[in-house]
């Protein structure tokens, strides 16, 4: 297979992937952030009266059927064990005593060690021993091998995260719950898209299959469940080190999937006006949900809010009023804009987030900074993309205030009520370079703009303090041993 047909074969062109190199030899320059976003400067603060008021605006926006979920899902637990697999790699890092008192501690240890016993392995025969090195070793390399349990290649929606007794609920299982309670609309529908590997798809449905009548029940519900998978044509090709394409050794060129900002395409095919976001691996248990929900409802009437004032502004265009809301609203400044520019930035699509106060999680934070049109509005800036700035000004930017857990509200349908076209507001420069290797051989990978940065970097943003009850991921396995993810009954 020559080069062209190979390019084909991804659903790109020769000129996209020309391009693709030229930003792998020559990356943009990181973007030019101004300054953190903090309350009152970009980041509201919702009082209890608003709150109160929001809430109840928000019952008629769900029961109209107006919102739908989107979950990214498609992540491989392999970074929630990377510690373990350094324990297998290094047995003498590890204090037995206390890893294998936290493996006794597990959510999904129930299910393992009834794996165990059917394929008879050793640690499961002899309990005596369960706290030395061996035993613990042991009980690792099962739960994550292929011979074992497999878990450092499943997705990490179906890793088992919270037991209820004898119910243990996967993150796939929560997002259905949690979905079924907070976005059901009035005649009973609940819509939720996973994006998800096509190598796991089957697994999901199965596991949908199993639960989806007891959902249902739970909720009185009816499940309207999709998924989805990152389009071949949003791969992007890898280089050498020397800037040329990366030859694999048959000659074949490497395509690598394009990270989280190639969703942008799988977003814009929903058929729904709201969409709320959430990362697969945010969520918490039953009984500490209520806070979630109402900030979510929150967030959901704010956002459909600030949609109907921008409507108004373009179904009867009033030159100082679409000024003021996009002052007041949206912290944008076009008072010396032609009417022309002013409408083009009040018609696009709106997001509110979602932001928890900083407590040290790697990530991204809400920054003032230049959009790829060149205006100062509220971002999402990734810690990556702040890595990438001059040495002499990394020391404030560096310690924001705030967090971004991923909890978006999208508003993707203008005045009209016709979708928006999304791929119009990607900041195309705002890619990701990153250093990988390939048996042994470094490579040069391109990310397209990330999902919630620069694939909306065009947006029209408000960010909002929510608590920080709201954000309960899982990046370690360790993290199922906090409290917010072992039920209290």
């Amino acid at each position: 297979m020559d080069d062209r047909e190979q390019i084909e074969r991804h659903g790109l062109t020769l000129a996209e992937v020309d391009r693709q190199l030229a930003l792998l030899r020559d990356p943009p320059p990181p973007p030019a952030v101004h300054r953190p976003c903090t309350v009152g400067d970009g980041i509201r603060r919702i009082d209890d009266d608003l709150g109160r008021e929001l809430l109840r605006e928000s019952d008629e926006v769900v029961a109209a059927g107006r919102v739908c979920k989107f979950v990214p899902a498609s992540g491989a637990a392999s970074r929630m064990f990377q510690q373990w697999q350094r324990w297998l790699a290094d047995p003498e890092s590890i204090d037995p005593e206390r890893v294998g008192s936290d493996l006794e501690r597990m959510p999904f240890m129930s299910e393992i060690e009834s794996l165990a016993v059917k394929r008879s392995a050793s640690w499961a025969v002899s309990q005596a021993e369960r706290l030395d090195l061996q035993s613990v070793l042991e009980r690792i390399r099962f739960i994550l091998s292929a011979e074992g349990a497999g878990f450092a290649a499943r997705p990490k929606g179906l890793i088992p995260f919270h037991a209820y007794g004898n119910e243990v609920r996967t993150p796939f299982e929560e997002h259905l719950i949690e979905g079924a309670e907070q976005i059901r609309s009035g005649d009973g529908r609940c819509r939720i898209h996973f994006t998800i590997s096509p190598d796991h798809q089957r697994h999901f449905e199965s596991l949908l299959g199993d639960i989806r009548a007891a959902v249902e029940s739970r909720s009185s519900c009816r499940l309207e469940v999709a998924f989805s998978s990152q389009d071949p044509s949003t791969d992007t090709i890898a280089a050498a080190v020397d800037g040329e394409p990366f030859r694999l050794e048959d000659g074949r060129l490497l395509f690598r999937p394009g990270g989280h900002g190639a969703l942008i395409d799988n977003l814009q095919s929903l058929e729904s006006d709201a969409v709320v976001i959430k990362n697969i691996d945010n969520v918490t248990t039953d009984d500490r949900r209520e806070t979630t929900h109402r900030w979510k409802r929150i967030l959901i009437a704010l956002a459909t809010r600030l949609q109907r004032r921008v409507f108004a502004c373009l179904d009867s265009f009033d030159r100082v009023r679409a000024i003021e809301v996009l002052r007041d609203d949206f912290g944008i400044d076009f008072a010396d804009r032609s009417d022309e520019q002013i409408f083009d930035r009040l018609d696009r699509p709106i997001r509110v987030c979602g932001v928890v106060l900083h407590a040290g999680e790697p990530g991204g934070g809400p920054y003032w900074a230049e959009d790829g049109e060149g205006v100062v509005t509220p971002q999402i800036i990734e810690g990556a993309q702040l890595d990438a700035l001059p040495e002499g000004r990394r020391a404030w930017p560096s310690a924001p205030t705030h967090f971004n857990p991923v909890d978006i509200v999208a508003l993707l349908r203008d005045h009209r009520g016709r979708p928006f076209d999304l791929s119009r507001f990607v900041d195309e420069r705002a890619v990701f370079v990153a250093k990988k290797s390939l048996a042994g051989r470094d490579l040069l990978a391109l990310e397209r703009p990330g999902l919630w940065n620069g694939a909306m970097s065009g947006w029209n943003t408000v960010f909002v303090e929510v608590p920080s009850e709201t954000f309960t991921p899982v990046k370690t396995a360790e993290d199922l041993l906090r409290e917010e993810h072992i039920p209290r009954t």
